[in-house]
């Protein structure tokens, strides 16, 4: 089983910032990430547990104390950060979807008050329920396979605990229920590792599967 030293992370983090622009700040400490945490009400743990990611720059807690065990995640996240250089503003209103399509209750602000296009202006407060998200699914997926790639280099197997505590992020109120068909999800997670296995790679993870190899970590694959 190989595992990443604190210095190779040093090297990656590196890397991810000199490739994709990646910047990691101290979550707690961001004015955006506590307005953010109100609004996510639902998830008591957004600030202390979650990482969050916009743009290129990951909001991270305990930024300061990062090491070698937070490999995988940055990993997961310098994904999320490529995806959002290379296909934006796209990344960004698709990742949303559905429940960006809220703002158009705003239109009632501008039709007259107790009339028909008021009441149909404030049926897109409907879009606030967490209705599952194909494409916020889709870019997820994107950063979990980095994850799977991680478990099968390093360690050889992408084993059935992380399996669970993946499709928990997809099923659950940690993403808004953005795909809450666990067998979906199953099928969904055996086809990324299949692909990791097969070497369809997107281009974070060849690049890091090269650094890896590089530092003799491949011990999985």
């Amino acid at each position: 089983m190989a595992s990443v030293s604190n210095e190779v992370f040093a090297e990656y983090r590196k890397l991810c910032e000199e490739r994709w622009g990646v910047r990691v700040v101290e979550k707690s400490e961001s004015k955006l990430m506590k307005a953010i945490a109100v609004v996510l009400f639902f998830n008591k743990g957004f600030l202390t547990e979650y990482i969050t990611t916009i743009g290129t720059t990951i909001y991270w807690p305990k930024a300061s104390e990062l090491s070698g065990r937070d490999f995988q995640t940055l990993f997961h996240e310098a994904q999320h950060a490529y995806d959002y250089k290379k296909f934006p503003p796209w990344f960004i209103l698709s990742y949303l979807s559905p429940q960006i399509l809220t703002i158009l209750a705003l239109m009632s602000l501008i039709a007259c008050t107790g009339n028909l296009w008021w009441l149909l202006s404030l049926l897109w407060l409907v879009m606030l329920a967490p209705i599952p998200s194909i494409t916020r699914t889709y870019w997820e997926m994107r950063g979990y396979s980095c994850g799977i790639a991680a478990q099968v280099w390093l360690r050889g197997a992408f084993t059935e605990r992380y399996k669970e505590h993946y499709k928990q992020s997809f099923t659950t109120a940690a993403y808004y229920f953005m795909w809450p068909f666990s067998r979906s999800m199953d099928r969904k997670l055996a086809r990324a590792e299949q692909r990791i296995r097969a070497d369809e790679l997107t281009e974070v993870q060849k690049t890091t599967k090269e650094f890896l190899f590089a530092h003799g970590l491949l011990g999985g694959s």
